[in-house]
């Protein structure tokens, strides 16, 4: 999610490989809000891009944060095989309760501003995320295609590197 992220905002900012330094490090979030940012200011009147683009490629970033929040917590986190708070403020499953027969862990956040939110999460959430996250990502990919093959019909395919993920 991050490489995407960091990608988008060199495609979108037209800054070459430098960006990249500039870049490492950042969180997500970082990175979501700058392409946001980066998209309203090199394109405010849509001159580049068509509004429905991007309005889209804002709302697949949105999607995108929704998730993160979910992932911090998965990957930031610290797995109980029991609830170490009885129940007390604990999130329930990110998709409600699947029929996958996995046993249902107890994730803390490990940062201390968030050491009470307890979310419950099995392996098979785990996966859905991904898979979600992936979804999502490869929308991103397609749209932003899009953009740039409508506005410049003759320039190279951006992330080119991604293969020829499509939704």
């Amino acid at each position: 999610m991050d490489e995407l992220l960091r990608e988008l905002i060199g495609d979108i900012s037209g800054v070459d490989e430098i960006l990249w330094i500039l870049l490492q490090g950042q969180s997500s979030e970082w990175l979501s809000e700058a392409c946001k940012s980066i998209l309203r200011q090199k394109d405010p009147y849509f001159r580049r891009w068509p509004e429905n683009h991007h309005k889209r490629l804002l709302e697949l970033l949105d999607e995108l944060s929704r998730f993160r929040i979910i992932r911090n917590a998965v990957v930031h986190g610290v797995w109980y095989d029991y609830d170490p708070f009885d129940g007390e403020g604990c999130l329930p499953r990110p998709w409600g309760e699947l029929r996958d027969h996995h046993h249902i862990y107890f994730c803390t956040r490990s940062r201390y501003r968030k050491i009470d939110e307890v979310r419950e999460m099995s392996v098979g959430d785990v996966h859905l995320l991904a898979d979600k996250i992936e979804g999502v990502q490869s929308m991103l990919i397609a749209e932003f295609r899009a953009m740039v093959k409508q506005s410049s019909p003759d320039a190279l395919q951006p992330f080119r590197r991604w293969g020829s993920r499509t939704c």
